[in-house]
């Protein structure tokens, strides 16, 4: 009897305690597939032999890689991409397909990334957060001249 009361007290504890826990976030690592390659000529930008690298990162919820295309090259903003925001960085929605969107990532540094990300991926400021953050660091202890240091793993939360 002692022991069921308990069970109860524990039960309507909890029952009281949990409106006010927050929600558990998605904690996953992304794992580079593919890459960093180079290869030549953006697809999604008007005809063009720009050279870049490219990698493929690989989200267990999603049958489509996300990819990222980093380059050196000078990228013209074009007035069709739109503004989407995120709390650590601003991108630019370049080209939206049925099955993925790429973005642009907007910023002042002498290289330039694009991500092509599935259509219904629903952390694109996490990953973009988490591939920068690595990424920055790894470029700051590499020579301009080496093939780019994608990160290994990324860990999304």
């Amino acid at each position: 009897m002692k022991s069921a009361r308990r069970a109860a007290h524990r039960l309507a504890l909890v029952m009281l305690v949990a409106p006010f826990v927050p929600a558990f976030s998605r904690e996953v690592k992304l794992y580079l597939d593919v890459g960093p390659v180079p290869a030549r000529g953006l697809l999604f930008l008007p005809v063009n032999v720009i050279d870049h690298f490219r990698g493929e990162y690989s989200d267990p919820d999603y049958d489509e890689p996300i990819t990222v295309y980093y380059t050196r090259e000078p990228i013209p903003v074009l007035p069709s991409w739109l503004r989407r925001p995120c709390p650590t960085a601003e991108l630019l929605v370049v080209e939206r397909e049925e099955k993925s969107t790429v973005v642009y990532l907007e910023n002042d540094r002498r290289w330039n990334l694009f991500i092509r990300f599935p259509t219904a991926y629903e952390d694109t400021c996490g990953f973009v957060d988490a591939f920068v953050n690595r990424f920055i660091y790894f470029l700051e202890v590499v020579d301009d001249d080496t093939v780019p240091p994608f990160p290994a793993v990324l860990e999304l939360r």
